[in-house]
């Protein structure tokens, strides 16, 4: 017998609909629900780990140390420049990607920093409460029966998606914050309530600037996909309408936005654009089974793709699986239904995704493949997948046999022979025991979907039973999932007596003034932890200038600086004092190519020593070189030159000749170590005798023979102003990436000034905002005591 199809009208439900026929609103049994399945898979790992959760890879070397750090300088109001990140960063730029802008950042910050580390599991818990507490304030909108949305929010909270990402944290923030722009669009065209789309666009937009470019571009595609919808009226007093609150909210999310935008421009990973066929179509042909894997698997360990381990998508995010549901009910409501805007973005949405240069208009284009998109979709897929389960006469047969093929097709791969350690083997070329895990909970759990909807038409039994195995699949995944990713961690005990310990009984007391440490075969950011000046950084978002300075020396600098011990002289130019060498994870540090370093001795797993040819932050040159001097040379030895004289642009070079003599031409064996001493000697003769941080920036005093151009090796950076003795000076660009002034004879009191490029610009974009939106406040107040839309009627097509 063929089906019928339905034609679904998507007109929302009152809220006072589900009242009168008994139901409950239950936003407060969503939030608390999710929060206690959050707990219960991450307490395990608290309890095992002294109260702290702790995982592996980025969260464990980025998310808490960042967390820590951050959280220190906004409660000192440091919110400027800032030291302790790489060799210096625009803090708000930098950190404005990460956490600055979330609701859930500051909830810690009432809290000591000490505590900071053990409040990331229990925000957690309130960040996958916000998930689910949003996700079904979207979906009761669609949906009559609101024991359904409540399905929908816990699969929307717990998908592959936002599980994937706990690898990251400050993800999450933003797939439970998203769903608000949506029900913000849909209440202003719809309901006529006016002011929450602005307040939603100002709060996604300070967010995470990254994601917000993605989110604009699938609110167009929503937009448009719901156009052809009844219910979703656009008259031009509504067009206009939202284009006024879409304005408002961009002003107000600006004092971010700016700041973060700016500080990424120029940056090697967002500069990169396809090209050629790469437009069309994925190099790496595994993506595309990668892809649709997603859809029917617990995401794969990040950096330990399992399924396709050459798609070269490690750390993309590419999961969109819902858990226990899978594609099962998303199946049987396309084949049932038959137009609907769900329908519609979805469909786009796929294409997108299968079609390079269309992925990357979620990240203004980038080269660089990521699939951090997918919560948008999901939202949808939950949708459409408790609709499913709502719709009369829908079959789910065939949508079920499809997912078992699609399982079963998978689990061939475990059958095709693989080669590992010279052997050829059965099995998944990185984790065959994983491999076979990931395929039998998906087989399971299409088992039990189809048992349970054999009890579909008792409901509530039906729903009580499907939202108890849906908590119970959602836990115990979880719980297997964050356990397989801890294998590949530095291992608790090195997290909690090292880094967390903060260096005590390790790290050398040295109250002499400004240096930076140096950390050889340590984990990433260790000097982080230990709150050190380092030239060792493992983070996203550093000054363009520091990128440059690190290419000229043929140093990669993508996501780590992490200059090679080879390059000597580089810990000199940068006032490295110490190096700390790990002796627990690889061999000692070559300390025979470190000319000057003296051992202070063993401690704990760590050899300290102190580099005698240290030099102080702040020292004048007696001699410049020309680019093209400089670009003749080794870039392995460039950074031994600028001990020697320093590099300057032709403006510089004009502006500084009265000071400066032109250095003669280098050959390599006039820079070998044996002169590294004198030099150093020479430049730390005349060298600033007091070097301090400050609020906006950084102070310094010198008390030199003569006026002298004296070095900063502080990452250049247009927004920094500087005065010697309170007249203001010109800042030069000095040795490929750093800064320079010209200072008087004896005593002289230089200040650095910051002010983070577009803050200002934010800031009163922002006070527009709040002044506009105040005016604007008792239009909002009035449209919401009207009353809202008659109850959703769903028409069966004939």
């Amino acid at each position: 017998m063929k089906e019928r199809k339905q034609e679904v009208s998507m007109q929302p439900t009152s809220p006072l609909a589900g009242n009168a026929a008994g139901q409950k609103e239950r936003t407060a049994a969503v939030f608390f629900l999710c929060c206690l399945m959050a707990a219960l898979f991450l307490l395990p790992f608290v309890v095992a780990d002294g109260g702290v959760f702790l995982y592996f890879g980025d969260y464990n070397v980025q998310e808490i140390p960042f967390y820590q750090h951050v959280h220190q300088l906004v409660r000192s109001g440091r919110w400027f420049w800032d030291f302790g990140t790489d060799l210096g960063v625009n803090f708000i730029g930098s950190y404005s990607f990460y956490m600055l802008g979330s609701p859930f950042f500051w909830l810690m910050l009432p809290f000591p920093t000490s505590w900071v580390p053990y409040l990331m599991a229990p925000m957690f818990c309130l960040k996958f409460g916000v998930c689910g507490l949003t996700a079904y304030v979207y979906l009761r909108r669609f949906v009559q029966n609101r024991d359904y949305a409540m399905l929908g929010a816990v699969l929307y909270a717990f998908s592959g998606f936002t599980v994937y990402n706990i690898f990251f944290n400050h993800f999450v923030d933003v797939v439970a914050i998203f769903p608000l722009l949506l029900i913000g669009l849909e209440r202003y065209v719809v309901d006529g309530k006016k002011g929450g789309f602005a307040i939603a666009v100002a709060l996604n937009m300070m967010l995470n600037y990254f994601f917000f470019v993605g989110q604009a571009v699938f609110l167009l595609l929503y937009f448009f996909c719901r156009l052809p919808c009844r219910e979703f009226r656009v008259t031009p007093r509504v067009f206009f309408g939202l284009a006024f609150e879409t304005v408002l909210g961009c002003m107000g999310g600006l004092v971010l936005f700016l700041p973060g935008i700016l500080a990424v421009l120029g940056n090697p990973r967002v500069d990169n654009f396809l090209f050629g066929q790469n437009l069309l179509f994925y190099g790496e042909t595994q993506r595309y089974g990668g892809l649709l894997s997603s859809f029917f698997f617990m995401p794969e360990v990040p950096s330990r793709p399992n399924f396709f381990p050459q798609e070269w998508a490690k750390w993309s995010s590419m999961s969109a699986w819902l858990p226990l549901f899978s594609l099962t009910a998303l199946i049987a409501y396309f084949r049932t239904v038959k137009k609907s805007f769900v329908k519609r973005a979805l469909a786009v949405c796929a294409v997108m995704a299968a079609v390079p240069i269309l992925n990357s208009a979620f990240y203004a284009f980038n080269n660089s493949y990521y699939a951090r998109w997918f919560y948008m979709p999901i939202l949808l897929m939950c949708l459409g997948s408790v609709k499913a389960l709502e719709l009369p006469g829908v079959s789910f047969r065939k949508p079920a046999i499809a997912t078992g093929v699609a399982i079963g097709c998978f689990a061939l791969i475990g059958l095709v022979p693989a080669k590992k350690s010279g052997k050829i083997v059965l099995g998944a070329e990185a984790d065959t025991l994983r491999f076979w895990v990931w395929i039998a909970f998906s087989a399971a759990c299409l088992a039990l979907f189809c048992l349970l909807l054999r009890r579909r038409r008792e409901h509530p039994l039906f729903f009580r039973a499907t939202l108890a195995c849906l908590c119970a699949v959602s836990v115990a995944y979880s719980l297997v999932y964050l356990s397989w990713g801890r294998k590949y961690s530095y291992g608790s005990d090195y997290m909690r007596n090292t880094a967390l310990a903060g260096g005590a009984g390790i790290v050398q007391q040295d109250d002499s003034g400004f240096y930076r440490s140096d950390y050889y075969s340590a984990m990433d950011n260790l000097g982080m932890f230990w709150q050190t000046n380092t030239i060792q950084c493992f983070h996203t978002v550093v000054p363009v200038s520091l990128i440059e300075f690190y290419e000229y020396l043929g140093v990669t600098r993508d996501v780590h600086s992490n200059p090679p011990i080879e390059q000597y002289a580089l810990r000199n130019l940068l006032s490295v004092k110490y190096l700390y060498d790990d002796q627990s994870f690889a061999q000692s540090a070559p300390i025979g190519q470190l000319p000057g370093y003296l051992s202070l001795g063993r401690r704990g797993d760590f050899e300290v020593y102190q580099n005698q040819n240290y030099l102080p932050m702040g020292f004048a040159y007696s001699q410049y070189m020309t680019q093209s001097q400089c670009d003749a040379l080794a870039q392995s030895i460039r950074s031994r030159a600028m001990l020697q004289a320093v590099l300057l642009d032709e403006e510089g070079i004009n502006e500084n000749q009265d000071l400066l003599s032109p250095a003669p031409d280098m050959l390599d064996a006039e820079l070998e170590s044996y002169n590294l001493k004198a030099d150093c000697d020479a430049l730390r003769a005349q060298s600033a005798y007091a070097f301090e941080e400050t609020r906006t920036g950084f102070l310094s005093r010198t008390d030199l023979a003569r006026e002298s151009l004296v070095f900063y090796s502080v990452p250049y950076d247009k927004g920094f102003t500087a005065t010697a003795n309170g007249k203001p000076v010109k800042i030069y660009r000095a040795n490929a990436g750093f800064m320079a002034v010209r200072v008087p004879a004896g005593e002289c009191e230089i200040v650095f000034s910051y002010d983070p490029p577009g803050l200002t610009v934010g800031k009163w974009a922002f006070v527009g905002f709040a002044g506009i939106y105040l005016l604007y406040l008792p239009l909002c107040l009035r449209s919401a005591r009207r009353p809202g839309p008659p109850a959703r009627r769903i028409r069966r097509a004939r």
